[in-house]
């Protein structure tokens, strides 16, 4: 019986989270509900150019780039050019955080390639904007991706190297993959206090600061909307793994305790002084209802189709530390500095990914 209630739990979960992905985007696996599949490839596939009356060629990136990935998804643009020359590029609409895409916006990003021929605009090296790493890089890809497709379908030879396949893994992907397959398997045999050092610190340095890789509302409405693309996704699907499928054999917040960045940066933190601050049993249990109180209203909003600016300032976040707002870098150093006093103070009294993971793990 009490795995059976766990299998409810776990797909009620996932059914409200896929109407978070539904409300947040209107698309499941990158397919809006109603549409035909075949109007989509259609879409996808069709020239990517057009020419209207004016004589300026219109380069459409929305099936060249359908793998390059922004903060939240694909990030196509259309392409003006005239006489062979870039005239204008402008975004079409895409998920990620207006907050970040605006960056793409700023004077003298776009006109790096403005006023310059096909060619010459494809070598230009233009540099991803600071505090917005993901969606500009999309950009610069997209632009890339149209400008070689154009040059290509007027037989030109291009300068600029191939693309590579968006399922080649690379070393930051496989050293995240082996930390996290770490954490995955020896909490199981491995018991002594070292260890868990060394895997609490390669949690935060590899999985953390380098890959970015973290379970958070984020993540899970990201892969819901847009599907999976490539093999990168391999590491943070292993973390989900660990989240929601480990606690169904026996396993409860195996991945909160032994693999998540921001709760070992915090077991850390508390490792570092001996003083605790006692917090009495009333309240424990106060803190804890104002944690469930919270995660409840964040759903109720996200289902109602607002709110979902939070999910962005998810301390998480912070790890991205070039590209994270100032409020998740607020709440990570905060909860980190807390930490020292109060044992994974983010983690017990507040965490709403953490009270969704505790949901799906619930038996009775």
């Amino acid at each position: 019986m009490s795995k059976l209630n766990h299998f409810f739990g776990l797909l009620t979960c996932f059914l409200m989270m896929t109407a978070v992905a539904l409300r947040h985007s209107g698309k499941l696996c990158g397919i809006t509900p109603g549409q035909d599949v075949s109007e989509t490839t259609a879409g996808n596939s069709q020239d990517s150019s057009a020419v209207p009356e004016d004589g300026i060629i219109v380069i459409d990136t929305t099936g060249l780039g359908m793998h390059i990935q922004g903060y939240a998804g694909p990030t196509p643009l259309k392409i003006y050019l005239k006489d062979g020359r870039v005239q204008l590029i402008e975004a079409l609409p895409n998920q990620d955080t207006p907050e970040f895409f605006s960056a793409t916006e700023e004077e003298g990003f776009r006109e790096h390639w403005y006023g310059k021929s096909a060619q010459e605009a494809l070598a230009v090296a233009v540099k991803p904007v600071t505090g917005a790493t993901y969606s500009s890089t999309a950009f610069i890809q997209n632009v890339q991706a149209g400008l070689a497709a154009y040059l290509t379908a007027q037989g030109e030879t291009t300068t600029q190297p191939a693309a590579r396949s968006p399922w080649h893994p690379n070393l930051k992907f496989i050293c995240g993959l082996l930390v996290a397959l770490a954490a995955a398997i020896l909490p199981f045999f491995m018991k002594h206090r070292y260890y868990r050092i060394v895997q609490l610190t390669l949690n935060v340095v590899v999985l953390g600061f380098w890959c970015g890789a973290f379970v958070s509302h984020t993540l899970m409405v990201k892969y819901l909307s847009q599907g999976i693309h490539d093999w990168n996704a391999l590491l943070p699907l292993l973390l989900l793994v660990m989240a929601f499928i480990y606690p169904f054999f026996g396993r409860k917040s195996h991945y909160c305790l032994h693999a998540c960045p921001f709760g070992s940066l915090q077991e850390l933190a508390g490792k570092c002084s001996q003083r605790k601050l006692r917090i009495s049993p009333q309240w424990l249990k106060r803190l804890e209802t104002l944690r469930q109180f919270l995660w409840a209203m964040l759903m109720f909003v996200m289902c109602c189709g607002t709110g979902f600016a939070w999910m962005d300032n998810e301390p998480f976040a912070a790890f991205l530390f070039r590209t994270a707002p100032p409020i998740a870098l607020v709440l990570a150093i905060g909860f980190t500095l807390l930490s020292f006093f109060v044992p994974r103070p983010y983690c017990r009294f507040v965490c709403p990914t953490g009270t969704l993971l505790k949901y799906a793990e619930k038996e009775s």
